[in-house]
């Protein structure tokens, strides 16, 4: 174990398929009074000391440079924001240390891991006893509160239901007991970024991220719980065949579809602006003119399209098995995004001391 865990200045980082129980990762932030950056996937958002806007919180500079810690514990897989790993590799460049704990294996894209090892090591290592909480932890659960609150505030300020607001709602009213599988690409990260402390998932990411998003969430379904998906126009075409026979199964599939015609993420990437907007389009946009609702439909499902959160959430509350569209625009959805992440910013820069 590293002599770094006796840092006051500490973050865990919680991620997917870890095989770690929450209850030890709850144990390890008492001990260290480190706060817990949790994705949905970990299914730790709920722990005390937990943060969920971390990526609106590392793209704010000043924010950025006073929180580098001194060491990072990443517990299972790493989160999907690209910016919170970038800003991890740069405190590991700072002379921070990382050390990885659980997960389906070596997992060090970036080649920075100094350690690993488990956190019963770890905790043996500190000791068990509670650490007080400090101007570290203090400063990182305050600009949580901001930006939890500015993100709400700024989603109620839209006129149309934006796609980090589906999001939102999704984990908002999932009902207790039952199962979400949210797609890789913007889905996951949606709800990653702006899902709030509600947001708990399992996603199927790896080589391909849209394989099998459906027939994942119908095998739970098939399991007789309660699955919901929530999911991208291409990612629900790719695995549409999942649907076939469905509508006369007796089984409580309900599926949230964000349609914006083609791969939304790829407008977040240098090709959106560095690219004449038709070679975009034919290469990384890739609409696909598929009217969703009407090939649900075909399949024997029921389906319906809604504009409004409140619409949403009365349709959730409904058993399965059904089709929701929310129909959305890809340049629209990048204005969003940086509205809500420059609202988080603008919270927090008068509000949160930079700590000891």
């Amino acid at each position: 174990v590293p002599d770094a865990v006796d840092a006051a200045r500490g973050l865990i980082l919680a991620g997917g398929r870890s095989g770690v129980g929450a209850d030890v990762i709850a144990a390890l932030h008492r001990a260290t009074g480190w706060p817990i950056v949790a994705d949905p996937v970990s299914g730790v958002r709920q722990l005390d000391g937990v943060v969920t806007a971390a990526d609106a919180l590392v793209r704010c500079e000043r924010f950025a440079d006073d929180h580098l810690p001194d060491v990072i514990v990443r517990v299972g897989r790493p989160a999907a924001s690209k910016v919170l790993a970038q800003w991890a590799t740069r405190a590991t460049g700072s002379g921070a240390t990382l050390i990885q704990v659980g997960g389906p294996g070596v997992i060090d894209p970036d080649h920075n891991v100094s350690a690993v090892c488990s956190i019963e090591a770890l905790l043996e290592r500190v000791g068990a006893d509670r650490r007080p909480p400090g101007q570290w932890l203090g400063s990182w659960i305050d600009a949580e509160q901001l930006a939890d609150a500015a993100i709400t505030r700024a989603l109620g300020h839209f006129d149309e239901l934006t796609e980090p607001a589906v999001a939102r709602t999704v984990a908002d009213h999932l009902p207790a007991g039952a199962e979400l599988t949210v797609a890789s690409s913007m889905p996951v990260r949606d709800l990653e970024w702006f899902g709030g402390r509600a947001a708990r998932a399992h996603s199927n990411r790896g080589a391909n991220g849209i394989d099998g998003v459906l027939s994942t969430a119908l095998g739970i379904a098939c399991a007789g719980r309660t699955s919901f998906v929530l999911i991208g126009d291409l990612a629900f075409v790719h695995d549409s065949n999942a649907l076939i026979a469905v509508g006369s199964r007796r089984v409580d599939l309900r599926i949230v579809v964000v349609d914006n015609d083609g791969g939304g993420i790829f407008s977040f990437l240098p090709q959106a602006t560095a690219l004449a907007h038709t070679q975009f389009e034919t290469l990384f946009g890739t609409p696909l003119h598929v009217d969703v609702a009407a090939l649900a439909t075909a399949y024997g499902v029921e389906a319906r399209i809604v504009r409004s959160a409140s619409e949403l959430a009365e349709q959730m509350s409904r058993p399965g098995p059904w089709v929701c569209c929310v129909r959305s625009d890809r340049r629209r959805n990048v204005e969003v995004h940086a509205i809500l992440n420059a609202a988080v910013c603008d919270a927090i820069t008068p509000g949160v001391r930079p700590p000891a």
